[in-house]
């Protein structure tokens, strides 16, 4: 009975914050219908059972959108973040992988997101999967409010990049996963 209760307060969470979102979006938003990008995951950022969505929301004349939405607990309380808007290039972006992991040593795990975009032109001889890898921290603020801010020192040691051919040329991203990211961030 706990989990459906939390699970339904998350639920009125993200529809609280996706009209709050909606409110204050571009003039390119057509609706404030969502579809689910990636299924509901429970994951321990910021804290334990922290549950993350991500919705695919429609765009004018482009692919949609895929904004994440993260909710956790607050003392009695289910808060709701947006963290992110991820645009289409060419295409919309597909979520690859999402794990947490202490990146820096100080024993708290930051949230990492791994997208995909597919990429094809053949024309030029460029064809593959691309990679961008988000990563993020969380901070306290006044009392147990907790902010949520890109690690962009991470994120510019692990870049981005295409996995395929690249104007003929076969070309590895060697982050695509959990396991070559921790072994990364461990050097």
């Amino acid at each position: 009975m706990k989990r459906i209760f939390t699970q339904f307060a998350i639920l009125l969470g993200f529809t609280a914050a996706q009209l709050l979102h909606a409110s204050i979006a571009s003039e390119k938003s057509l609706s404030p219908s969502l579809t689910l990008a990636s299924p509901t995951l429970e994951i321990d950022f910021p804290v334990r059972e922290s549950l993350i969505q991500f919705f695919y929301v429609p765009q004018r004349d482009e692919e949609p959108n895929i904004e994440i939405y993260l909710s956790y607990r607050s003392g009695v309380c289910v808060r709701t973040a947006h963290l992110e808007t991820i645009e289409p290039e060419g295409r919309a972006a597909e979520i690859s992988s999402v794990f947490t992991l202490d990146a820096d040593g100080d024993k708290e795990g930051d949230l990492f997101i791994i997208a995909t975009w597919p990429i094809n032109h053949a024309a030029i001889g460029t064809e593959g999967t691309y990679y961008k890898i988000y990563a993020y921290r969380k901070s306290a603020v006044e009392g147990n409010e907790l902010e949520f801010h890109r690690a962009r020192d991470i994120e510019d040691k692990l870049g981005s990049g295409l996995d395929g051919t690249r104007e003929g040329v076969e070309v590895s991203f060697p982050f695509k996963e959990y396991a070559s990211i921790r072994a990364a961030l461990a050097r």
